[in-house]
């Protein structure tokens, strides 16, 4: 399963971590943006979950 990220800032988080994404793609609702496709994992689940608490 994938998780799908739009922050850059949660993303950077996730790579400097080590696990890098699937894919990058422009994001379709605003161009300037990029979506950040990551697999699961608990790194993933993690950093999201500090990312909420902030």
């Amino acid at each position: 399963m994938a998780t799908v990220i739009h922050s850059l800032k949660v993303a950077q988080a996730i790579i400097s971590r080590g696990q890098a994404p699937i894919i990058v793609e422009a994001n379709r609702n605003k161009a300037d943006k990029l979506v950040f496709i990551f697999e699961s994992s608990p790194l993933v689940t993690e950093i999201l979950d500090q990312s909420r608490r902030q």
